[in-house]
């Protein structure tokens, strides 16, 4: 069995236990969607551990989703760490457009759709992605915090890749609120200002693409190939 192992941001050395190295699971499930991976690639996968890759509940306000940022042809994860990429409570009961708070579409590649740049609100300034071409996405008018049975919208806007602080020392909040109004949100800003974002600076790539994918339907992928138990 190959076990892969990386260097949590909760502190100590991980083991995520599968069958073949994570990052050419994630290359083969991409190829088979037909999806296109980058030199650096990055994708999330909505209600799962960042530890293990395996199924959480949906709970709304917290950070039970996973940022990856990794290198198909060397195989490499560099960072598997806790995120959002739905929208806070606060967000969704206080919506800033009528048809309802944005929450980006479930596996959908977006392709060159971010670059590095700011991410500046009344309370932070962070170097962050930022979202530079149109993305797809429901709005939560009913706010249920699921996206069945929403409306698909090409609107969004806005919707970058940041964390939750303007610095690494900024301790990492236990729940969303208005972290996130439909943004990509790494819970822990010593992650994103330590690893995340000076890898991406290092790609020398201009624009990124993601991925966000759905944590059930994954995990069941994995299964069906026995790549996971």
């Amino acid at each position: 069995m190959f076990v892969d192992k990386f260097i949590s941001e909760y502190g100590g050395i991980f083991k995520l236990k599968m069958n073949i190295p994570q990052a050419r699971a994630l290359a083969e499930y991409y190829a088979e969607n037909g999806w296109r991976t980058q030199p650096t690639s990055i994708c999330y996968i909505e209600d799962a551990s960042p530890v293990t890759w395996e199924p959480l509940p949906n709970q709304p306000d917290k950070f039970n989703d996973v940022r990856i940022l990794w290198k198909p042809k060397d195989e490499e994860i560099i960072v598997s760490c806790a995120a959002t990429a739905e929208p806070g409570v606060r967000a969704v009961h206080n919506r800033m457009n009528r048809n309802g708070t944005f929450a980006i579409a479930l596996d959908t590649h977006f392709k060159e759709c971010w670059e590095i740049g700011r991410h500046i609100t009344r309370s932070s300034n962070q170097w962050a992605l930022i979202q530079c071409d149109t993305i797809k996405g429901y709005r939560d008018d009913n706010e249920d915090f699921i996206r069945v049975g929403d409306k698909l919208y090409t609107d969004g806007s806005g919707v970058n890749q940041h964390t939750c602080g303007s610095s690494a020392n900024d301790s990492a909040p236990t729940y969303v609120n208005g972290w996130s109004y439909g943004c990509l949100v790494g819970q822990h800003p010593s992650t994103h200002y330590q690893k995340f974002m000076p890898a991406l600076r290092d790609s020398k790539q201009k624009k990124f693409d993601t991925v966000v994918l759905n944590g059930n339907k994954f995990w069941e992928w994995l299964k069906s190939k026995n790549y996971a138990s």
